[in-house]
């Protein structure tokens, strides 16, 4: 199965400048003929087997005359891939793989046509235009290839970085599905020593072999680590696509702290944080956790949080700088210490105060009736400030002034939380005491009061049937690949509505890293959430909620009378009022001034591309805040190979993640007994949420994962594993979504769901609240769900049990 060497069939097409074969030298010109092209006409002129094609430079493609086209279908024969040839698409420095369209097999001229009108039009469509990736491109018009099997592979360890490992996928048939992320193909690891190991379910080990060898050759002719796109006809490899691997995992440099107890916050983030996002998130967190600490009164005195190796850690230092591994002292003694200590008895008299001034109603309430719509109101003034039509000095002044309020958006974060979590806590408690409840029983109390988290589906559901109504744009959306684009012509009331949504819920980053895309920006996901909200309407569960959780409030009360029924009303009244605190908090507070954030550094980056010191916007997330506004001073060259290394680092922490703790192990949380009310209840509730937190995931049996249930249910279907909020658009509706973490931006692909399962959280982590306002069977604080599950394995969800059961 070696390569014979290729001799160019003479093309049945002369050259004229509009229509230019791989077979000719002029192919190989990616200023004329955009990069892909380019590179596989150079390959196939040095005898790889690289499928019949001919280029349309952008001049022609953006509006092709009939007759060219017709030449090439007449020479090619057959049906034909239309493709995307940027020129700046496949850099060494920067691969724009997936940005733009493909259309494969297409037959007729007319069909031909459309599908490079459709090419072209992704060069400017909303997604390239967000990533920066936006410009000229070509179009490569090939013989499509009769595939038995396709797929990609990678001449050096795309997840571990390893140089002797050559890394492949493959799929029967073609392989779209696979180079789009939608599908998981079988995989082979093949070692130096002709080492191969794989599933042999679409390949032999013959065949994997000849796929590494040709990865393998292809790096040391190109000089570089090679992302290879390949097929089978018969026993034939056909090379598709090469193109350099532009973040080879490189392992950063790590330096772990000297001192204190340091947990890995894997409760908000799934992995690595991009360095801009750490530069403008973390900075105001020390300050605000202090504030919230010194109203309420606690024993510890802030939260410091630290980015090691690209991963956000944090530490709680306890009041009065006391060791987080030291024993702490029996109840009775701690009790006449909080007496007799100045510092902590006035520490102990802040919280005593902060509950005197009933600050656990009055925060929620000043947040309902005014302090909520003015933040909304900030929000939409700073994000209608025109970026681009600022000149420096306005830039940067914007910028000061974005940090400010982001510092403010903290701050206000940390007191809304306190309130939250006493509230819960006091509720959890008398649950258990007068009921025998556990907390996840006691939440199902709460259920359908979290109008942030059922907000975006719910709105969904109500786009979709908008456009159910209106059959022009319901096609528009279904059938066209930049519908955003064209839906205005087609339909401007139903682009309209959809602004409409992308307005009230595209500003939120998907991850707590501003450095991440906002669901604004992932076209993608929009319009693979719509289209399924089309094709199934979502009937309102509202008032189902609203009922199941009235008839649970009455059959608790019902066990209940005098002083007991008393005490439990009082604590579901005030966990009534501060619950939807914690959705709507995290939205207006975090992800939306994050996306604000993330538009900056976008700003930031457009502009360092105009003055070539990078090649896209993106590119702005690897560097701080202070080294864009430094930027200018620096030449492309040191920006490029900056931003090249910490792409490759944060590619190597995502396959190879920090522990879970540095430092010793901490020590048990203090006996309160001794304590005054005031600081039991407060300083309980804190401890009592922390262990909920970081509670070690239960060991699972054979065929059964085994975690924490967080709404009650049970479903079975088939699993969709989301470790990169890239791939939510892949999730199918139906499906049971597994995935480290989620945000509440994720909220909006809950309705497609039929379970969820998560490795961390609990039952009052976002995941959990969230699932809950959809009635989701859910399971979290698996521990390894991500790792010990597949795409397409059926599993059984009691959200009741918490278990997760594998079937076959």
């Amino acid at each position: 199965m070696q390569p014979q060497p290729h001799a160019p069939t003479p093309p049945e097409v002369a050259v004229t400048g509009r229509l230019i074969s791989l077979d000719d030298a002029a192919a190989t010109e990616p200023g004329t003929c955009g990069q892909k092209a380019a590179t596989l006409a150079r390959l196939r002129q040095a005898g790889h087997r690289v499928p019949d094609g001919y280029v349309l430079s952008p001049e022609v493609a953006r509006a092709p005359g009939p007759e060219v086209v017709a030449e090439a279908l007449r020479a090619l024969g057959g049906p034909v891939a239309v493709r995307s040839s940027a020129l700046a698409e496949d850099l060494p420095q920067a691969s724009w793989a997936g940005q733009y369209e493909t259309v494969l097999g297409v037959e007729g001229l007319e069909a031909v046509l459309a599908a490079v009108a459709r090419v072209v039009a992704s060069a400017s469509s909303a997604r390239a235009r967000a990533y920066g990736t936006a410009g000229e491109v070509a179009v490569l018009l090939q013989r499509m290839v009769p595939a038995d099997a396709a797929g990609v592979a990678f001449s050096a360890n795309p997840v571990t970085g390893a140089r002797d490992e050559v890394v492949l996928s493959a799929v029967a048939g073609l392989a779209e599905g696979l180079v789009g992320g939608e599908v998981e193909g079988e995989s082979w690891t093949v070692r130096e020593a002709a080492e191969v190991a794989g599933e042999a379910r679409v390949l032999r080990p013959e065949q994997a072999l000849a796929v590494a060898g040709l990865a393998r050759r292809l790096e040391a002719e190109e000089g570089a680590p090679q992302d290879v796109e390949w097929a089978l006809v018969g026993e034939e490899l056909v090379l598709l696509q090469a193109r350099p691997v532009t973040a080879l995992p490189v392992e950063p440099e790590i330096v772990a702290p000297e001192e204190g107890v340091w947990l890995k916050d894997a409760a908000h983030f799934s992995g690595p944080v991009t360095p801009f996002g750490a530069s403008v998130y973390l900075p105001h967190f020390d300050s605000a956790t202090r504030e919230m600490c010194a109203t309420w009164g606690l024993m510890v005195d802030h939260v410091d949080c630290a980015v090691i190796g690209h991963e956000v850690y944090s530490r709680a230092v306890p009041f009065g700088g006391g060791s987080e591994t030291a024993a702490p002292p029996p109840w009775w003694l701690l009790g006449i210490v909080s007496r007799l200590h100045p510092g902590i008895r006035g520490r102990l008299a802040l919280g005593r105060a902060a509950l005197e001034a009933d600050l656990l109603r009055q925060i929620p309430r000043e947040w309902r009736e005014g302090g909520r719509a003015a933040l909304v109101a900030e929000l939409a003034r700073l994000r209608a400030v025109d970026l681009p039509g600022l000149d420096e000095a306005a830039l940067e002044a914007h910028t000061e002034a974005l940090m400010a309020f982001v510092g403010r958006c903290q701050h206000l974060h940390f007191r809304l939380f306190l309130p939250y979590v006493v509230g819960v806590h006091g509720l959890s408690a008398a649950c258990e005491e007068l009921l025998g409840w556990d907390t996840a029983q006691a939440m199902e109390l709460m259920q359908g009061l979290s109008e942030a988290s059922s907000a975006p589906s719910r709105d969904l559901a109500r786009l979709a049937e908008r456009l159910r109504a209106d059959p022009a744009a319901r096609r528009c959306v279904e059938e066209e690949a930049d519908w955003q684009q064209h839906l205005p012509e087609v339909s401007p009331g139903a682009a309209a509505a959809v602004a409409a949504w992308l307005e009230e819920h595209g500003l939120r980053t998907v991850e707590y890293d501003p450095g991440s895309p906002t669901l604004a920006e992932r076209a993608d996901l929009f319009g693979r959430l719509l289209r399924d909200a089309l094709a199934a309407a979502e009937e309102g569960r509202s008032a189902e909620l609203e009922a199941a959780r009235q008839a649970r409030v009455a059959e608790a009360r019902g066990q209940l009378s005098g002083a007991a029924l008393a005490r439990f009303d009082e604590a579901l009244a005030l966990a009534e009022l501060v619950y939807p605190l914690r959705e709507d908090n995290v939205v207006l507070t975090d992800n939306m001034p994050s996306a604000l954030l993330r538009r900056l550094g976008l700003e930031l980056g457009r502009r360092l591309v105009a003055a070539g010191r990078l090649d896209r916007a993106e590119q702005a997330m690897m560097l701080s805040l202070e080294e864009l506004r430094a930027a200018r001073a620096d030449s492309g060259q040191e920006l490029r190979e900056r931003v090249q290394r910490r792409q490759a680092e944060l590619a190597w922490v995502r396959a190879n993640p920090g522990p879970d703790r540095y430092g010793p192990e901490p020590g048990a949380p203090p006996d309160l007994r001794g304590l005054v009310p005031s600081a039991r209840r407060l300083n309980g509730a804190m401890i009592w949420m922390m262990g909920l937190e970081l509670v070690p995931p239960a060991a699972g049996g054979e065929g059964e994962l085994t975690g924490i249930g967080a709404c009650a249910g049970t479903y079975r279907g088939r699993v969709r594993v989301i470790t990169d909020p890239a791939r939510l658009h892949t999730l199918r509706r139906g499906e049971v979504l597994v995935c480290p973490v989620t945000t509440p931006a994720w909220s909006v692909v809950f309705g497609q769901a039929g379970a969820l399962v998560t490795d961390g959280g609990s039952v009052l982590s976002h995941a959990a609240i969230v699932a809950r306002e959809h009635a989701l069977p859910c399971v979290v604080g698996t521990g390894d769900a991500t790792r010990r599950l597949r795409d397409g394995v059926e599993v059984t969800v009691d959200g009741a049990r918490g278990t997760v059961t594998v079937h076959g």
